[in-house]
């Protein structure tokens, strides 16, 4: 089967092949839109949870370990003077290697973070 187009009221006639092409070109704009948006999205929230991480991190390594570490010494100084026992040494301890190993985690949330960013983001757009 074919068609053939008539010269008669050209004007009013819809083409279809025409109407098609629009079609598909209007529903590939919005997939691209929408490819967009979504690209967008993902980026403002690696963005952020990011911050969050860094946030995390400089706090548990500026403010948080250094605390430990001074509670540890002030309590390793106790013990050996005899005003403090064992069983509070070792828990100071303990918490200093908690605080550590959270501090680490949060590094290490901070470098997944930076990388996903890193790699999402083509290096052109980037600089």
């Amino acid at each position: 089967m074919f068609t053939v187009d008539m010269p008669l009221f050209q004007s009013k006639r819809q083409d279809k092949d025409y109407a098609a092409d629009v079609s598909r070109t209007y529903q590939a704009n919005d997939q691209l839109a929408l490819t967009e948006r979504e690209h967008v999205a993902q980026v403002n929230s690696l963005v952020a949870e990011y911050q969050a991480a860094s946030a995390l991190w400089l706090r548990q390594t500026d403010e948080i370990l250094p605390l430990q570490q001074r509670r540890l010494a002030l309590l390793t100084a106790q013990y050996r003077a005899g005003q403090s026992d064992l069983s509070t040494l070792l828990s100071a301890r303990r918490d200093l290697l908690d605080t550590t190993l959270t501090a680490i985690q949060a590094e290490k949330e901070v470098a997944r973070n930076w990388a996903a960013i890193h790699y999402l983001i083509p290096q052109e757009s980037a600089q």
